[in-house]
């Protein structure tokens, strides 16, 4: 309205640190502005540490920032509202402010109660993605690493796209993904955890040698793509796998709010990561019996797990499709004890029995 218009034509800002829109897209502008002017020797440039809100019923301060000074301002429109963005910055790191204007009234969206992401970018649609830093450059903790992370726009905030952990076996059954795993081993990487997101994000966590002389290891990530089947390098530098690597160890998620895929709709579900047997084993026993007399059999796997130091006896029990349903362990309950597994398979009404009896002695 006309009341708003003069409000916001009064506000008394650098024009370049004022952001005019209808936010809530209710018919009438809305203005979020930097004020609290300086300039930063060491930023060489003007900065704000102040944000304030205007609309028809008057101006209002709403936050100082919280490292050093605001900048970057920029609004999204994500269908339903508009998204007013400006970063938080420090010395080394920023974090993100989100607004937007609800019931007339600015609100700020908050990701998480703990750290802020920075770098707040929309990529499609309701689509963004953030970045995340921490201090996981090596084993050792130093290296400060800055990652990127996705998200969407849920109506109400924002929802992580989260990592399920996936197997490099399945991962290899994508066409184009196993030229980088190569070349990880071909350096002497040693490949971590793997995450699949549901934008189609793979994450390959992998560690290095580097140059310590006291057992600490460089942590490193590889990202691909996967789109129409094909894995697709995302590279931040240059199309290699160091212009890939942002430094440090991805996680499944690092906001509260995450939703994981099902499952990885790629390769043989028997090479899926919670399907395979724990480092260090050795397979015992394998046993086929249809224990719930559908017709088909399940498929039971004793293995013994572990180090010369410590190890444990443990049964799996999958299903004709190669999910694995249970996983039962029998550890000793004295240091430097021997046991032994004696199994037997009986007939029951349903389909088979399986009774094991654990004997241990020191």
């Amino acid at each position: 309205d006309d009341n708003a218009g003069d409000v916001l034509a009064s506000i008394d800002a650098d024009p370049s640190a004022v952001w005019r829109d209808d936010f809530d897209k209710d018919g009438a502008e809305e203005a979020f502005y930097l004020s609290d002017v300086s300039y930063d020797n060491h930023a060489g440039q003007t900065v704000y540490s102040e944000l304030w809100y205007a609309d028809a019923s008057g101006a209002r301060y709403l936050e100082s920032a919280e490292a050093l000074y605001f900048s970057r301002g920029r609004v999204f429109d994500v269908g339903d509202c508009k998204l007013f963005c400006v970063e938080d910055s420090g010395t080394s790191a920023s974090k993100t402010q989100v607004w937007t204007v609800r019931n007339g009234t600015p609100e700020r969206i908050y990701l998480t109660s703990d750290q802020q992401p920075g770098s707040i970018m929309q990529e499609t649609d309701c689509d963004f993605h953030f970045i995340f830093d921490g201090f996981d450059g090596s084993s050792n903790g130093d290296g400060h690493t800055w990652k990127r992370y996705y998200m969407y726009w849920d109506g109400e905030g924002f929802t992580e796209y989260g990592g399920l952990h996936i197997s490099e076996a399945q991962l290899r059954a994508v066409e184009g993904a196993s030229q980088w795993l190569d070349e990880i081993i071909a350096i002497g990487g040693t490949i971590g955890d793997i995450f699949y997101r549901e934008n189609g994000i793979v994450n390959v966590n992998y560690t290095t040698a580097g140059g310590w002389t006291d057992g600490t290891v460089d942590n490193n990530n590889l990202t691909l793509s996967i789109a129409d089947g094909t894995a697709q390098l995302v590279y931040f530098d240059k199309a290699t796998l160091q212009g890939s690597n942002q430094g440090g160890l991805y996680e499944a998620n690092v906001l509260p709010m995450a939703t994981f895929p099902d499952a990885f709709p790629f390769g043989d579900p028997a090479t899926a990561a919670s399907n395979l047997p724990p480092a260090g084993y050795e397979l015992l026993e394998e046993i086929l019996a249809d224990l719930d007399g559908d017709g088909a059999e399940e498929r039971l796997e004793f293995l013994r797990c572990g180090d010369s130091t410590s190890s444990y006896i443990a049964l799996r029990v999958f299903r004709p499709n190669g999910d694995l349903i249970h996983t039962l362990e029998w550890r000793n309950f004295a240091d430097n004890a021997v046991y032994s597994i004696r199994a037997a398979l009986l007939p029951s009404a349903d389909g088979q029995r399986l009774f094991v009896e654990s004997v241990s002695f020191t």
